[in-house]
């Protein structure tokens, strides 16, 4: 069988601050793959020179540490570059995989090897963290009611500076 279905996943989380939220958080994700050997020569060849054993398990290994490596380090520069937030990600797992299965699918191709589906089960945060992020958004909403109601304040003492001002003006017209 030359199809096979793969879970990757990190053994711990990774630190990164949030470049959005500015905070450092651990992050950490798992999920499965499906590849397909298209060329055997090719994946033989590749796998051989770094390792005498080309066991199914031994291939899926490797696969599973690479496409780790690669989704961590993807997730990490968007956190870090503040595109995204690590509270975002673990809130939406399931479209994160969806936007990141174009820029995937021909990762392994030099190994002879397509992959034909790919999905991130969850996305791990600790408890702190995730806290943390509710905390954060929690003051910042808070902030948004004050200044919009302060605004509010500003908006209706200008009009009532400017109804003042109308009032003058009429008077010093009728005089």
């Amino acid at each position: 069988n030359n199809a096979f279905t793969i879970k990757w996943g990190t053994k711990q989380q990774t630190r990164v601050i949030d470049g959005f939220f500015q905070v450092p958080i651990s992050i950490g994700a798992s999920g499965t793959f499906k590849i397909t050997v298209e060329n055997a020569h090719k994946l033989v060849a590749k796998l051989c020179a770094a390792r005498k054993d080309l066991t199914n398990e031994a291939i899926q290994t490797f696969f599973s540490n690479e496409m780790t490596m690669y989704v961590m380090q993807t997730l990490t520069r968007e956190v870090a570059s503040g595109r995204t937030n690590a509270y975002n990600l673990w809130a939406n797992a399931a479209s994160v995989a969806e936007s990141m299965k174009d820029a995937i699918k021909d990762i392994f191709e030099d190994y002879g090897i397509k992959i034909t589906g790919f999905s991130i089960g969850a996305i791990v945060l600790p408890r702190e963290d995730i806290q943390q992020f509710e905390e954060i958004l929690r003051k910042k909403r808070l902030l948004e009611m004050k200044e919009s109601s302060f605004r509010e304040e500003e908006a209706k003492q200008q009009a009532e500076r400017q109804a003042n001002y109308d009032a003058m003006v009429k008077l010093a017209e009728i005089r």
